[in-house]
């Protein structure tokens, strides 16, 4: 007996619509990493769980961010981690010298990594972009 696919509901033009926008809502935050060579999977993975942590008001541990890309191995997280860190994306100090309103999530981490405050204001302002561009697909309340 041959199979079909189930089929596309009536207002599938909706969905196909909204698809279209999370691909551009990608491609923006891709353009907030700067130089094209961060435009990658794993780079977004990275730099998107470094985000949610800061917005948070913590920081990242290297063990935190190794996690955070995948299907690569660590040497190759490790020198795309801190090949970010030379182009000035992501800052990396001792945990002595990091000031948080709150404890560290990991005491046992000797350095800590966050965004720099350029990628941050990058993300930011990209976000909010997007953020817009969702608001005007939604329509009027």
């Amino acid at each position: 007996m041959a199979k079909s696919p189930p089929k596309p509901p009536s207002d599938a033009v909706k969905y196909i619509e909204f698809v279209g926008l999370m691909g551009l809502l990608r491609v923006t935050l891709f353009e907030s990493f700067g130089e094209r060579k961060y435009w990658d999977e794993r780079y977004f993975d990275l730099f998107m769980n470094m985000l949610a942590k800061q917005l948070r008001g913590s920081v990242s541990t290297l063990e935190e961010m190794t996690a955070a890309m995948t299907g690569i191995s660590h040497s190759t997280k490790i020198r795309m981690i801190e090949e970010a860190r030379k182009d000035g994306l992501i800052e990396a100090v001792n945990r002595s010298q990091i000031k948080l309103d709150g404890p560290l999530d990991n005491v046992g981490a000797r350095k800590v990594f966050y965004l720099s405050d350029s990628m941050m204001k990058s993300m930011l302002s990209r976000l909010d972009e997007m953020i817009s561009d969702v608001r005007a697909f939604a329509g009027p309340a």
